[in-house]
């Protein structure tokens, strides 16, 4: 005989409380109460925290209590809101700083937002992978943090230039190779 053992999923009922600091004084955002299984309530507590660091609350933590009778209270605390005070074109140059809309004056003051910040480098890489640079890396560098403002400058590496040396088909010899040249935009020495 084949014995088979598993564990069922339990489901709790969710309180979810979002509060400034610690004390629990100050209340953030409104409760949330929802019910979730046990495989569920790690995600959900992990989406709920990722919402704060949008909001620019990169000091937020979490703590989950579990109850009797299948209840769990989840206590965010989402601590101060991080800045950004400067962010550097560093050693990007000004075209591709015009190309993704990196405005400085428009990037100051706000509160950090990671998806905001992805953005702009995916936007420098994706310029430079256009333009024959498909290696190229972009990061944060000399990042400082004072008084909850972060400051920092980009560092952009655009690695080797690749060129199309020559486009080859085969298995399937009814297209010309030069019609897919000029179809796809690609063209011997060029980037």
């Amino acid at each position: 005989m084949l014995s088979l053992s598993g564990f069922a999923q339990v489901s709790y009922d969710v309180s979810f409380h979002f509060y400034t600091d610690a004390s629990q004084v100050n209340v953030l955002l409104p409760d949330i109460n929802t019910k979730v299984d046990s495989l569920q309530l790690q995600n959900v507590v992990s989406q709920h925290l990722g919402k704060l660091y949008e909001l620019g609350h990169l000091a937020a933590i979490s703590e989950t209590i579990f109850q009797p009778e299948r209840k769990a209270n989840v206590y965010y605390y989402a601590n101060e809101v991080y800045k950004i005070a400067h962010i550097s074109q560093g050693n990007v140059s000004d075209e591709i700083i015009n190309k993704v809309g990196l405005d400085p004056k428009n990037v100051a003051s706000r509160p950090f937002s990671y998806p905001r910040l992805s953005r702009l480098l995916n936007g420098i890489l994706d310029y430079a992978e256009n333009h024959g640079y498909p290696f190229a890396s972009v990061k944060l560098d000399s990042i400082e943090i004072a008084s909850g403002e972060i400051s920092a400058w980009l560092n952009y590496q655009r690695g080797p230039l690749i060129v199309f040396d020559s486009l080859v088909v085969s298995g399937y010899n009814k297209v010309k190779t030069k019609y897919l040249m000029t179809h796809l935009g690609i063209y011997q020495g060029k980037p």
